[in-house]
């Protein structure tokens, strides 16, 4: 519970008083929502001050909308506003510029920690422009929203979470166009991240696609719902970073799931072909592996792919290595 709640003193306060009413496990188990969980019992029954009591009219104000109601009211000596994990958040929220308040939304978009380069590329866009993202960076560090780690920063599960639902309330454009961003951003990594695999900064790359598992992860799902053809592309460039970070599952339902796009042809789907094929010999389906890396081969042959012929050579060579057959 205490991991869950991250150390929060306000959240571990919260759940200390709801243990007097629930067994650890079922208050463990209630936990997916930090937000809503840990809301405190008046009068016999729960308080919670809902989300949608907070309206963002449009970027530009992202300001909750003030009660008629004291906000001082008391129960057991403290403020309402401060007996709940989601309206402490919020009067902190509050206090924040209006450009600072969407850039906590959009930052949510990330799995975990990110850097200034990945942040401006991401967030940018509309109101928010590539210096207003590096300014508010140091103001939401500032007000512990955000905290360091290594070069960059990461938020809290419990900011994210609260960062996330006024996300949800900026719309589907908000959305889509976030998401976009992060995609592109990504793929372009990815694809450098290829280029560069079979030189010095191999290692530099390995430890970025272990870190950034989640993001890549994330961009991937994207383009495969949005953009198959671009999703096949980077699918097929991740075969050594999934096969070095012991990603071999992921491997192969990526491409598998790429590679059910009829439309896309050329150097791509070739690609794809023989990474799948280099999955399937390393799950020891060297049947199916040789099937495959056959297919990319005849592919690239018509195509005039050379790097198509020997990828699925690479592959082909390693089924018959597993198989006991180099000399092959």
């Amino acid at each position: 519970i205490c991991a869950r709640l991250e150390g929060i003193p306000l959240a571990l306060e919260l759940a200390a008083a709801r243990a007097a009413r629930l067994p650890l496990d079922e208050l463990a188990r209630r936990l997916k929502s930090r937000l809503d969980t840990l809301v405190p019992e008046r009068h016999g029954g729960p308080v919670a001050e809902r989300l949608d009591t907070l309206v963002p009219e449009r970027h530009d104000t992202l300001v909750p909308e003030r009660h008629a109601a004291p906000a001082a009211e008391r129960h057991g000596g403290a403020p309402d506003r401060h007996r709940t994990l989601r309206t402490t958040i919020g009067w902190s929220h509050e206090l924040c510029l209006p450009a600072d308040r969407l850039l906590w939304a959009r930052l949510t978009v990330f799995r975990g920690p990110f850097d200034l380069q990945a942040a401006r590329e991401v967030c940018a866009g509309g109101p928010l422009t590539r210096a207003d993202v590096t300014a508010g960076l140091d103001r939401l560090l500032a007000c512990s929203v955000l905290r360091r780690h290594g070069r960059g920063w990461s938020m809290l599960d419990t900011l994210a979470e609260y960062g996330g639902q006024w996300l949800d309330r900026l719309g589907t454009d908000e959305h889509e166009a976030l998401a976009a961003r992060h995609a592109a951003y990504f793929a372009r990594l990815v694809r450098l991240a290829d280029e560069e695999w079979l030189g010095p900064r191999q290692i530099v790359w390995f430890r970025w696609a272990r870190e950034a598992y989640g993001e890549v992860s994330a961009a991937l799902t994207y383009l495969t719902e949005h953009r198959p053809d671009e999703a096949l592309d980077v699918a097929g460039r991740l075969v050594f970073f999934w096969a070095c970070c012991g990603r071999l599952h992921e491997m192969r339902a990526r491409l598998e799931t790429a590679l059910k796009n009829p439309s896309a042809t050329g150097p791509h789907r070739t690609r794809a072909l023989w990474a799948l094929g280099v999955a399937y010999a390393l799950h020891g389906e060297y049947a199916a592996a040789e099937e495959v890396s056959t297919r990319g081969a005849e592919t690239a042959g018509r195509e005039r792919d050379r790097e198509g012929v020997l990828g699925a050579a690479y592959a082909s060579g390693l089924t018959a290595l597993l198989t006991g057959e180099p000399a092959r």
